[in-house]
Formats: C-alpha cells, structure tokens, sequence
C-alpha cells in the first residue's frame, strides 16, 4: 500500500509534457493522424475544435491576443501562440522562427518560411493562446 501511495505521489509531482513539446513529439506524423486542427487541441488535451471553431476561441479556451492582414505581418509571438488563417487552417509557433501545422501534402512538419501564394498561409491570422 505504501508503494502505491509513493508512485501516486512521484506521478503527480513529475512534471507533465508542455504544450510545444506534445507539438514537436507528434512530427512526421501523417494528416490522416492529425489534421491541423486536431494537432493542436490534442497536443494542448483540449476537447477538439476545427480551425473555424478556433478562430471563435474553440468556446472560450482561447484568447485572442492579435489579428493581422497576413502571416508575414506576425510580431512578438510566444511559444505555444496558436495561429488560426482565416478559419480555415491552425498553426502552432514553436519559438525561434520555427512553425508546426499539418497539411495533407506534408503530414504533421515544422517550418520556418512559406509560400505566401500558399492558401494554407494567404489570409487573415489570428494569434490565440490557451487561457
């Protein structure tokens, strides 16, 4: 009993993955496992929302903390920012320039530069974070 009682206790003060590294954990993954969307509510274990949900709030775990024309226009991100593009497709800054999303073309892949003709990438963004 006692043994029990000490793996319960280790169990809740080992510190849990983070958000960004249950983002970098899923790479290489196929679209099929995670959609865009789907990568970043379960990376964050969030009930799931699709990125027109997303671009709402996903009922109110998200807050938007900025709204610009286009992506090139993002400044003063944080890791962890969500990036939802026009309410059709969800990104995650991982810091340092580095971007994560999935795409059926590349599955679940970091990224720092883009195509700004790219649809995935061509409208307004808005940044949110997890409240």
């Amino acid at each position: 009993m006692k043994l029990l009682a000490a793996i319960v206790a280790l169990a809740f003060l080992a510190p849990s993955r983070d958000f960004v590294s249950e983002l970098r954990a899923k790479e290489g993954k196929s679209y099929s496992d995670f959609t865009c969307s789907a990568l970043i509510t379960r990376s964050a274990h969030r009930g799931e929302c699709k990125a027109a949900e997303m671009w709402n709030g996903c009922g109110g775990a998200l807050a938007v903390v900025d709204e610009v024309p286009a992506w090139r226009d993002l400044r003063d991100l944080k890791p962890g920012d969500v990036l939802v593009v026009g309410g059709t497709h969800v990104a995650a800054y991982l810091g340092g320039g580095e971007f994560i999303d999935s795409t059926p073309e590349r599955g679940v892949s970091r990224f720092t530069s883009f195509n700004s003709n790219d649809p995935w990438y061509s409208k307004r963004v808005r940044v949110l974070r997890w409240r």
